[in-house]
């Protein structure tokens, strides 16, 4: 490690540790960690992230299968919607406990020592499908009703105000109950514009987010009769 990612773990593991996320193990296995880049997010520090690469893990493991919801039909249920809510949920996949016999397969090393993951991380083959999974059986009763969840994203729609307001308490309700927690900072509440999922949404209709749209306005000219 550079001595730049260096700080960036030691921090990293600090701050996990007091999460009570991770903790320290004899595990018989583990996995390597990197430090990578954040995107760039304007404001010019830089910013990395902790990765534990569990490709050794991931490599006999046989994960669940469960669906995403297709973003196709994700947009076809938003006609006639006119009031748009988004939550995104805090540290998405680390809401949900690993069962204890099993904490010890996450094991990863560090320079400051082996640790194992509390709560599920990022990077387990069978960890977007457990999420999903579990966000939809909470869910459940409000599934293509006003509320769709694609993994840690929350989209709550409607054609009033006073239903949005009743599908939120009830979102906020059960989110609650289960123990799993938005980042209230990130969410947007009672828009009538709102970007959710690569698309720009309103009551008028659906386009493709204005990034994405720059990205390809900005894609650099291939002369013909360049190699």
């Amino acid at each position: 490690m550079t001595p730049d990612q260096l700080t960036f773990h030691k921090q990293e593991i600090a701050k996990v540790s007091d999460s009570g996320w991770i903790g320290p193990t004899y595990s018989p296995i583990c996995s390597p960690t990197i430090m990578v880049d954040k995107r760039d997010d304007g404001s010019g520090e830089r910013k990395m992230r902790m990765v534990v690469n569990y490709q050794a893990l991931n490599a006999p493991t046989i994960a669940p299968e469960f669906p995403l919801p297709p973003i196709q039909t994700i947009l076809e249920l938003l006609g006639g919607a006119k009031y748009f809510s988004t939550l995104d949920l805090e540290a998405g996949f680390h809401q949900i406990r690993m069962a204890k016999e099993d904490q010890w397969k996450t094991a990863f090393r560090s320079v400051l020592g082996l640790f194992e993951y509390r709560v599920m991380p990022f990077g387990l083959k069978g960890a977007p499908a457990t999420f999903q999974a579990n966000i939809n059986a909470y869910l459940q009763p409000l599934l293509g009703k006003g509320v769709i969840a694609y993994l840690d994203d929350v989209l709550i729609y409607s054609s009033d105000l006073s239903g949005h307001v009743s599908l939120l308490r009830q979102v906020l309700s059960i989110f609650l109950r289960h123990q799993f927690y938005p980042k209230f900072r990130k969410c947007k509440f009672a828009r009538q514009t709102i970007p959710y999922l690569g698309y720009t949404i309103s009551a008028t209709g659906i386009k493709p987010a204005e990034d994405k749209i720059a990205a390809i306005r900005h894609w650099p000219v291939v002369l013909e009769n360049e190699t």
